[in-house]
């Protein structure tokens, strides 16, 4: 939306729009405009747009910054269930409505498990989301120094190259961790705090409607991306949540789109 924002002020002028809010615009005039964003060669290598302002989610939203040159496999792999782009023999797979079901305090809360939500389901959207395979590690996520803080975005697994939907953000730093995470999950991005954040219990926002963001002061992958799934505060307050004998969340963290 920020980015539809920024195509709106600096283009809104050309095409009739001159002094008017995009918020105060009706709705064959935004649809307008996306046409022409969206026929736009060059203005859509910036990533898409959306014209429509957000609903505010309750808990707040993660700011993610995808490591795409480093893993490109592993982030394609994740941008296609936060994009949600599935076909329609597999509705399921999405991490929306999904839940973070495993929280080890000081360490790390784990999700992605958009078939089971407890951990024992979930699969790769590779080679294809009809045809899902774990896919391999990619090496520059293996890397030593990769799980050094806190916020790191990392793939969940059952052992080498069996990457597949399931996912996991690290809530504390330090050797203990590291030497634990290091060299067996592969890192492929971290949080990065947002400006006017809030913080809560719910989850994050899929990446296809956030996607619109973009001033140029929003985080950004190496391809130009902009990911908003919430900053450093509600991963603190997740971290807070109280779990029961088998290290699942008491509270309901869910994932909304």
């Amino acid at each position: 939306y920020r980015r539809g924002q920024a195509f709106f002020a600096t283009h809104g002028s050309l095409y009739g729009y001159a002094g008017q809010k995009l918020e105060d615009l009706a709705p064959e005039d935004l649809q307008n405009l996306q046409e022409i964003y969206d026929s736009n060669t060059v203005l859509t290598q910036g990533g898409s747009i959306t014209l429509t302002q957000p609903v505010p989610l309750p808990g707040g939203r993660l700011v993610l910054s995808l490591d795409t040159a480093g893993c490109p496999k592993t982030c394609q792999n994740f941008l296609n269930f936060v994009e949600s782009t599935y076909t329609a023999k597999v509705k399921e797979a999405t991490y929306v409505n999904t839940r973070f079901f495993r929280l080890v305090k000081d360490h790390i809360i784990q999700g992605g498990d958009f078939t089971k939500n407890n951990g024992a389901g979930g699969h790769s959207s590779l080679p294809s989301i009809e045809n899902p395979k774990p896919f391999a590690d990619e090496r520059h996520g293996l890397r030593k120094g990769a799980f050094k803080k806190a916020g790191v975005l990392a793939m969940a697994n059952r052992g080498k190259n069996t990457n597949g939907s399931q996912f996991f953000l690290t809530l504390g730093e330090g050797a203990r961790w590291t030497k634990a995470l290091e060299g067996a999950y592969v890192a492929f991005g971290e949080v990065v705090e947002g400006a006017g954040v809030s913080a809560g219990a719910g989850a994050g926002q899929q990446q296809q409607q956030e996607s619109g963001e973009g001033s140029g002061t929003s985080p950004r992958d190496s391809s130009g991306h902009e990911i908003c799934v919430d900053g450093f505060a509600l991963l603190d307050k997740l971290n807070k949540i109280p779990t029961d004998e088998e290290e699942r969340p008491i509270q309901a963290i869910t994932v909304v789109g």
